[in-house]
């Protein structure tokens, strides 16, 4: 007999099996919602590409922003594909119950507390490095995507305190009836992603006309500058 839960088929036995978990209309919008955004994120990445190769021999600063902006990109729309993914089979629910089996087996389950807190401290800690390493690797172009940025930190911590099953978490993001806290916080960050893409689009031509009409200035430049004078002949 299988069973429907909050985001996971499980047999009656309580196991996680692969298969829809979440067959409600609002958990497919936000699936659909995160294959949209990602094919933004892939749009994104494309821009950034040909922005990339219209730039070679043109500007070699920018075509280095652009290289660094299409990989950004493309991690992006690879990481929504994975949540969107995520969202429907519940991966973090086999996670969860493999090591709760685990924690059972060795004796620990009633230090759980415990380990939970040790789990979001690495998070922490390991979330910090990455975000400075992140900030390090896009601080020339930081500014530009830094709604984008915001946005996905908003999407992977929401699915990473999920992950941490804490009881008292749980029932603060269950708060809200049929539009739960949960469901806010997701669909907000797959809207401020889209918003901050589509930003992104109209500000980046406008940035990369520009940079090709410095490069067309300095070309005038050069051609209209006099021709210096021969040099004397060396006399000795």
């Amino acid at each position: 007999m299988i069973l429907a839960t909050s985001g996971s088929l499980v047999a009656a036995g309580g196991r996680w099996h692969l298969g829809i978990g979440d067959p409600d209309a609002l958990a497919w919008c936000i699936v659909g919602g995160y294959v949209v955004t990602a094919g933004f994120a892939a749009r994104a990445f494309l821009t950034a590409r040909r922005g990339q190769q219209s730039l070679v021999g043109v500007d070699r600063r920018e075509w280095r922003n652009q290289r660094v902006l299409a990989r950004l990109w493309l991690a992006i729309a690879t990481v929504l594909l994975a949540l969107g993914l995520n969202k429907q089979l519940d991966l973090q629910t086999w996670m969860l119950q493999t090591l709760r089996r685990k924690a059972y087996e060795g004796g620990w389950y009633d230090d759980r507390r415990t380990y939970q807190t040790d789990f979001i401290g690495a998070v922490l800690v390991l979330g910090s490095a990455v975000t400075c390493l992140l900030a390090y690797s896009l601080r020339h172009v930081l500014g530009r995507v830094l709604l984008t940025v915001a946005g996905m930190s908003t999407l992977v911590l929401f699915v990473v305190v999920r992950a941490a099953s804490f009881h008292y978490v749980d029932r603060v993001l269950a708060l809200g009836g049929r539009v739960r806290i949960n469901v806010i916080l997701e669909l907000g960050g797959i809207v401020l992603v889209v918003v901050s893409t589509l930003i992104w689009q109209g500000t980046e031509r406008a940035l990369l006309e520009a940079a090709h009409a410095r490069a067309q200035r300095r070309r005038e430049a050069r051609e209209a500058a006099p021709l210096l004078p021969e040099p004397a002949p060396f006399m000795p």
